[in-house]
Order: structure tokens, then sequence, then C-alpha cells
């Protein structure tokens, strides 16, 4: 029994620290990936918004 228990404990300790791990790995990967995504987004929309403002002060300096 007392040996059981031990190795239950040290199964639940294993079994806790990988899923923590996994846990903080794929959240890290998520948000990488969010950030990137948000990154790219932005700089394209930036980019457009730069251009047409560009595009706009060739024409004219009212706009």
């Amino acid at each position: 029994m007392d040996s059981l228990f031990l190795f239950y404990t040290d199964y639940t300790i294993i079994y806790y620290t990988l899923s923590i791990f996994f846990i903080l790995f794929f959240d890290f990967i998520l948000i990488y990936f969010l950030y990137m995504f948000i990154y790219t987004f932005f700089s394209f929309k930036i980019k457009i918004v730069l251009t047409i403002f560009e595009k706009c002060s060739e024409l004219s300096y009212t706009c």
C-alpha cells in the first residue's frame, strides 16, 4: 500500500508538471502566432494607409 501510494504521488507530480509544461508551451505558441498575425495585419493596414496618404498628398494638399 505504501509503495503504491508513493508511485501514485510520483505519477501525479510528473503528470501535473508535464501538463503545466504543455499548457505553457502551447500558450506561448498561441501568443506568438497571435502576435505575428496582429503584427502583419497592422503593418499591412498601415502600409495601405500610408500609400493612400502619399497618393492623396501627390494629387492635392487639401486632404
